[in-house]
């Protein structure tokens, strides 16, 4: 079944670049054109669209060497698949508007886009295998290859491109934001002693790191100590910034002052609650 799926995917593509092929053709006997007119017109490369116009102008070029030509574009066509890293185009799709759809298989990434051409509304959507040894990955890599390139209106060469280039981009930004977590670490020193932290309602606020990398924080009041704990999700992070010179990340500190606020409050709604009900059945047991 696998092989009569890649054997389809063979033909209709050996079908498009025969058809390019004709299109160059009559372009290149046309005479008034470039090699790199035919190319934008037909995904044709510069040098299989040379080798044609050397054939177009041999005087005894056969089919067979039409064939050839054919078979030797689809090879190098295919010899790409297997030159890009499929988790290279999940980067270039992330950043190019393909939203990821997700689903309970973790060897095919899933995304689909939209888009808008004046009244005409088109939805794409791509399957991205990301185990090379599945049996169908050559030609559902080539698949999702073709809608990419309908979808963003480009050629498979400016696709590699991309490919390659967003690749760049992304790998020197982990590495810049490698070399300042690397220097938050040099500059800084651990530090888990108490910092205030302003008051609630009078009450003085303070809080610490956790080796955790979670802030600890606590209001003392007339009731003894109220307190509060924040766990940021990315918490590997947070180990190294959160101790450091009793510097926290501002944003954490806000969520960990309304959490400890709504701890405050809701124990204090009980207190009251708890003497309006006394209150109220030691009148009625007056009555």
């Amino acid at each position: 079944m696998t092989q009569d799926i890649e054997k389809i995917a063979e033909i209709k593509e050996k079908a498009k670049i025969e058809n390019s092929i004709k299109i160059a053709e009559r372009l290149l006997k046309n005479g008034l054109v470039t090699p790199m007119f035919i190319s934008d017109c037909t995904n044709l490369s510069i040098p299989d669209i040379q080798v044609l116009d050397n054939l177009l102008r041999s005087d005894h070029y056969t089919k067979k060497d039409i064939d050839t030509l054919i078979d030797n574009i689809y090879k190098t066509k295919s010899h790409d698949i297997y030159k890009i890293n499929p988790y290279h185009l999940m980067e270039y799709a992330e950043n190019t508007g393909w939203i990821s759809i997700k689903r309970k298989r973790l060897d095919v990434a899933v995304f689909q886009k939209t888009v808008i051409n004046g009244d005409i509304e088109n939805r794409y959507q791509i399957n991205i295998p990301l185990d090379k040894d599945l049996l169908d990955y050559r030609s559902s890599l080539q698949a999702a290859i073709l809608v990419i390139v309908k979808a963003d209106n480009c050629t498979e060469e400016d696709l590699y491109q991309n490919i390659s280039s967003t690749h760049n981009q992304y790998a020197n930004s982990k590495k810049d934001e490698n070399t300042r977590r690397d220097a938050d670490k040099l500059k800084t020193t651990d530090d888990y002693n108490w910092h205030s932290y302003g008051y609630i309602d009078s009450y003085p606020v303070k809080y610490r790191a956790e080796k955790s990398g979670e802030i600890y924080m606590v209001l003392s009041c007339m009731d003894g100590n109220i307190s509060t704990v924040y766990h940021h999700p990315d918490i590997t992070y947070r180990k190294i910034q959160n101790g450091q010179d009793g510097k926290f990340y501002d944003e954490d500190l806000k969520v960990a002052f309304y959490k400890l606020q709504s701890e405050y409050y809701y124990h204090l709604s009980k207190e009251i609650e708890f003497e309006v009900e006394s209150k109220h059945f030691e009148n009625t047991k007056n009555l």
